[in-house]
């Protein structure tokens, strides 16, 4: 920031070669710029800033809102951009395997918990623990409470780990793997659709286009079963080099 006693417009160049330019004029227009003293025509006062600062806002203000004959410049830069800024690290959401909408998946948590429960005598110990509560608590049994409650704890985590698979993408996407995928799911909906379950023809249809497999079906069910097995083991085998 500074007075120049001259135009500062006529000053640009020079400034620039220094890597500097006057954010005021650059934001708001060097034709618009008044006159930033009381008895001159031109501004003669300005604020240059390195390429790496840009200010939200600048400007002037009146004559006389402080000493001197001179307007007074202000500019609002962030203050991210003069300090710098340490982006604080994402917490990545884990994608919880206990979905309380299914049915199934609740069933196989309750199972598992209750496995652990009984495989570690929590049931037996705390039964009798409740029935000689009290207060205060004895060390032996507060200690005995905060063992049950580490254990219950334990098998939470352990039935919530196991009841549910969770597609996390852990196998690396292929070509190769794509087509044995999409042939193990089409020979699946063929024996389905030769054991007269309901099949979607034209996603079949679809499927088999984009496969370039030839429209014909296997003779038997016995036939297409082999189709699938085969379908199916080359798609493990494929996922194995994923790995």
């Amino acid at each position: 920031m500074g007075d120049w006693n001259e135009d500062i417009r006529d000053q640009s160049e020079w400034f620039e070669a220094q890597g500097l330019r006057e954010v005021i004029l650059e934001q708001h227009g060097a034709d618009k710029a008044p006159a930033t003293f009381q008895t001159g025509r031109v501004p003669i006062d300005g604020i240059f800033c390195s390429l790496s600062l840009t200010p939200y806002a600048s400007g002037y203000l009146e004559f006389d809102t402080t000493r001197g004959g001179h307007r007074t410049l202000w500019l609002d830069i962030p203050m991210a951009a003069i300090l710098g800024f340490n982006m604080p690290p994402i917490n990545i959401a884990a994608a919880r395997r206990l979905e309380m909408e299914d049915p199934r998946v609740v069933k196989r948590y309750q199972g598992d918990l209750n496995t652990f429960l009984n495989h570690h005598n929590v049931y037996n110990r705390t039964a009798p623990l409740f029935r000689r509560t009290v207060y205060p608590l004895p060390p032996h049994m507060a200690t005995e409470y905060e063992l049950l409650g580490q254990l219950r704890t334990e098998g939470m985590a352990k039935a919530e780990k196991e009841c549910r698979q969770v597609k996390t993408g852990a196998i690396k996407w292929s070509p190769e793997f794509e087509r044995a995928q999409s042939l193990a799911k089409l020979w699946t909906m063929v024996k389905k659709k030769m054991q007269g379950c309901h099949i979607n023809t034209r996603s079949l249809t679809r499927l088999k286009r984009r496969l370039d497999v030839e429209d014909t079906y296997p003779q038997t069910i016995q036939s297409a079963s082999e189709k699938v097995e085969e379908a199916w083991k080359h798609y493990k085998e494929t996922k194995a080099k994923g790995d």
